[in-house]
């Protein structure tokens, strides 16, 4: 009953217009299968594209377990969440400019810019809200590094199926390289506009 509640609080209670998740991904009750079960552990993850929304799920959440516990004689014990929840990861309009302008993303290969927002939770959101930057993904499936066919390396991250693609790696190390060497070349461009010291070759 719990867990079909909760399942309301995107459907009934979301703005349509706005996103919000409520998964429900592990159950744990009993010890033996003729046995009814005493207590239960229930867990999960809430997700949502703003602070505001977040939360207002939590909110919710404590009051919807609460009052079906309630309704059918049961007790809530050690409502725990994250000490600290994962902001959106927002990527700075500036730095998205510079990676598709100056940066030479171009040269290794296609990229998509326009990538519509997900309810992924990432940490890197922490570095975002203090230092202007962006977050990318490096795409994979090209079907290689395939152990078996019950893996394919097309099954997302998250997935009980996922296969990393190892092919994909030399790839990430070579653009985090080239970013690096272009942001240190438009620092020293910068600096030498305002009259500062430019970095040299071996002084890194």
């Amino acid at each position: 009953a719990v867990i079909q509640s909760l399942q309301a609080l995107v459907s009934r209670e979301t703005d349509p217009l706005s996103a919000a998740v409520v998964s429900v991904t592990k159950i744990q009750a009993g010890d033996a299968f003729n046995v009814i079960p005493g207590d239960a552990l229930i867990g999960g993850t809430i997700r949502a594209l703003h602070d505001s929304d977040l939360a207002s799920l939590k909110m919710r959440l404590l009051e919807v377990v609460g009052t079906v516990a309630t309704a059918h004689l049961c007790t809530i014990q050690n409502i725990s969440f994250m000490p600290d929840h994962f902001p959106p990861t927002v990527n700075d309009a500036e730095v998205m400019q510079w990676l598709q302008e100056d940066a030479g993303v171009v040269e290794f290969g296609q990229y998509q810019w326009d990538h519509k927002p997900i309810m992924g939770s990432e940490d890197f959101s922490y570095f975002l809200q203090d230092v202007p930057g962006a977050f990318l993904f490096l795409g994979q499936g090209s079907g290689k590094g395939v152990a078996t066919e019950a893996f394919p390396t097309a099954a997302s991250l998250h997935n009980p199926r996922f296969n990393l693609d190892e092919s994909v790696l030399s790839r990430g190390s070579a653009l985090l390289t080239q970013l690096a060497m272009q942001s240190l070349q438009a620092l020293n461009e910068a600096g030498a506009r305002n009259g500062s010291k430019s970095l040299k070759q071996g002084e890194l």
